[in-house]
C-alpha cells in the first residue's frame, strides 16, 4: 500500500503553454473592454487559523500544530461590448508554528472568459482552474487545503477554444470549433494530459418548421508527451421533432472510431434517441440513450423546484478522460442547487450578465456559511480513458431562516485500455472503483449578519473486480459566520475527520478566519 500512503514528490515547472495563453487572453479581455462595459476589480485578503491535533494526518504519530494561512487575492468580474471575464485568484501562504519545513505556497484559480474577436463571426472562449485534488480514491481527502499529504496535489487545467459560427442564408447554420486543453499536476505520480479537439456542426430546418436536422463531427487526440496517445473520431446525423413547446424527441445515427484498446483503430456504428419534456417552467425532464462501442451511453436529468424546494436527479454513463478533472469555470452541487432555486428570481437584476448572476448566487451561499464548490463526494486522478457511470440525487429545502441541503452520489469507473503515461494508479490495483457519498448541510440564520452552519458527510471508496481495497471517510464540522463590517467576514468552527481502511487517521481541529474585500 505504499502507493496510497507515501509522500508524493513534487515537481516544479513554469506555467504550461495553455496557462500562458489563458493569461494573455485574459489581458486581451480587459484591453478590449477598457473603454466600454462594466468591470469590477476587487482585491481580497483572508487570514485563516487551524489548530489541529494531527498535523500530518498520521495513524500512529499524532502531532499537534497551529497552521496560519495568509491568502491575498483578486477578483475580476465584468463585461464589455465584445469581451467578458470572471476570474477569482488567491495565493495561499501556509505557515506552520512547530514545523516550518511544512511551509509552502498554494495557488487557487477559477476563471472563465470570452472574446468576440470578429463581430458576429469569430469568438474565443478561455478558462482555467488551479486546485488541490486527491490522487488516489483510497488515500483519503485532506480536511483542508493546507495539508501536505501524499494523496493530494496541485492541479492546473487551462482551456482555449476559438470558434466561428454563422449561417448560409436560410439554408443552415454552421459552427466550427477548435479546443486545446492542457492539464498538469505537481506530483510525479500524476501524468500530464494534452487534449486537442475539432468539432463541426451544421443544422437547419426542413419543410416542417417543427422538424430540424443536424450533422456533426468530432476528432480528438489525447496525449501526455510520450509515445502513447489515443485518438477518437465521431460523425453523426440527427433529427429533432417538436410536438409542442414543452415536448421534443430526437433520433440519431452515425459511426465512431478510436484506439482506446490498442494501436489499431476500431470503428463501430452508433444509434440512439432522446426526449425533452418541460410540463411546467419548474419541471424539466431530459432522457437520452445511445448504443456505443462499449454498450449503452445514457443521460437522465430530472429537476423540479417549488417556492422553497429544489429536487435534482442525474444519471450519466459515458467515456471520460479523468475521474475528477478540475471544475473549470464552475462550482459544486450546492451552487447548482441554489442556482436552480434563486436564479429565476435574480435574473431580472442581472439581464444579459451571467457572471453577475453567478456571483450573486455565490454571495448568497457564503452568507449562509456554505462553500460554493462543496461536492457530495470527492473523486481521484487517473491518466486513463475511463467508462464512468455516475448517479446523483440532490435536494434543497429553503425556509425563512433555515436551509437544508442533502446529496447522495454513486460513481462507478473502469478503465478502457492502459494508462497514457504508464504511471501506476488505482487501476493498477483494481479493475474498477466504486465511490458512494452522502452529505447533509444545515444552515441557520441567527440574525441578518450571523449564520450557523453544520455539515455531515460520508464517502466510501471500494475496489471492484476481486481486490479488497476500501476506504471510508467521515467528516463533521460546524461553523459560525458573522459579518463584522460591510466587506469583512469572520468565521469560527470545529471539525472532526476520520479515515479508515487502506489509509487510516483521525483528526480534530478548531478553525478561525477573517476575510476582507477592499
Amino acid at each position: 500500500m505504499a502507493m496510497v500512503t507515501a509522500m508524493a514528490p513534487e515537481r516544479r515547472r513554469c506555467l504550461p503553454p495553455g496557462g500562458r495563453v489563458a493569461i494573455v487572453l485574459a489581458a486581451c479581455c480587459l484591453a478590449t473592454a477598457a473603454h466600454a462595459g462594466k468591470w469590477d476589480i476587487t482585491p481580497t485578503l483572508s487570514v485563516n487559523e487551524t489548530l489541529t491535533d494531527n498535523v500530518g494526518l498520521s495513524a500512529t504519530d499524532r502531532q499537534g500544530d497551529l497552521v496560519t494561512d495568509i491568502a491575498p487575492g483578486i477578483r475580476i468580474v465584468g463585461h464589455g461590448d465584445r469581451a467578458r471575464l470572471n476570474l477569482d485568484y488567491q495565493l495561499h501562504n501556509h505557515l506552520y508554528a512547530r514545523d516550518s519545513s511544512r511551509n509552502r505556497t498554494q495557488n487557487l484559480l477559477n476563471a472563465v472568459g470570452s472574446v468576440e474577436a470578429i463581430e458576429d463571426w469569430l469568438f474565443i472562449d478561455l478558462s482555467g482552474a488551479i486546485a488541490q485534488q486527491s490522487i488516489s480514491a483510497f488515500g483519503g481527502t485532506a480536511p483542508d487545503a493546507s495539508r501536505r499529504t501524499g494523496n493530494s496535489t496541485e492541479t492546473r487545467t487551462f482551456r482555449i477554444s476559438p470558434y466561428i459560427e454563422g449561417s448560409f442564408g436560410s439554408l443552415a447554420d454552421y459552427r466550427l470549433r477548435h479546443e486545446r486543453l492542457i492539464s498538469s499536476a505537481s506530483s510525479s505520480r500524476v501524468s500530464d494530459l494534452d487534449r486537442k479537439q475539432w468539432e463541426g456542426e451544421l443544422k437547419g430546418v426542413t419543410g416542417l418548421s417543427t422538424l430540424t436536422w443536424q450533422l456533426d463531427a468530432m476528432t480528438r487526440t489525447i496525449s501526455n508527451g510520450s509515445s502513447r496517445s489515443v485518438d477518437a473520431d465521431q460523425a453523426r446525423a440527427m433529427l429533432k421533432y417538436r410536438f409542442d413547446p414543452q415536448f421534443r424527441v430526437s433520433i440519431l445515427g452515425g459511426r465512431e472510431w478510436n484506439n482506446y484498446f490498442g494501436p489499431e483503430r476500431i470503428g463501430k456504428a452508433m444509434h440512439g434517441g432522446g426526449i425533452e419534456w418541460s410540463p411546467t417552467e419548474r419541471t424539466q425532464v431530459a432522457l437520452s440513450r445511445t448504443r456505443r462501442f462499449f454498450g449503452d451511453a445514457q443521460t437522465i436529468n430530472l429537476s423540479h423546484r417549488s417556492r422553497q424546494t429544489v429536487w435534482r436527479y442525474s444519471d450519466t454513463k459515458d467515456v471520460t478522460v479523468t475521474a475528477n478533472p478540475a471544475r473549470i469555470g464552475g462550482y459544486g452541487e450546492m451552487f447548482d442547487l441554489y442556482y436552480s432555486l434563486y436564479a429565476p428570481q435574480l435574473a431580472t437584476q442581472y439581464p444579459n450578465d451571467p457572471d453577475g448572476l453567478n456571483n450573486a448566487i455565490v454571495a448568497l451561499l457564503q452568507a449562509n456559511g456554505i462553500t460554493p464548490d462543496q461536492q457530495a463526494g470527492s473523486g481521484f486522478l487517473s491518466a486513463r480513458v475511463l467508462l464512468q457511470h455516475r448517479r446523483q440525487l440532490s435536494l434543497a429545502l429553503i425556509g425563512v431562516r433555515n436551509t437544508l441541503t442533502l446529496a447522495a452520489v454513486q460513481s462507478d469507473s473502469e478503465p478502457l485500455g492502459s494508462a497514457l503515461g504508464g504511471q501506476p494508479d488505482d487501476f493498477s490495483l483494481a479493475s474498477g472503483i466504486r465511490q458512494r457519498g452522502l452529505s447533509a448541510n444545515w444552515s441557520h440564520r441567527l440574525s441578518g449578519l450571523s449564520t450557523l452552519n453544520a455539515l455531515v458527510s460520508r464517502q466510501i471508496s471500494t475496489a471492484t473486480g476481486g481486490s479488497n481495497l476500501e476506504t471510508t471517510q467521515n467528516l463533521m464540522l460546524i461553523n459560525f459566520t458573522t459579518q463584522l463590517a460591510g466587506k469583512t467576514r469572520a468565521t469560527l468552527g470545529a471539525r472532526h475527520t476520520t479515515v479508515e481502511g487502506a489509509t487510516t487517521y483521525r483528526e480534530n481541529a478548531l478553525t478561525g478566519s477573517l476575510s476582507h474585500q477592499f
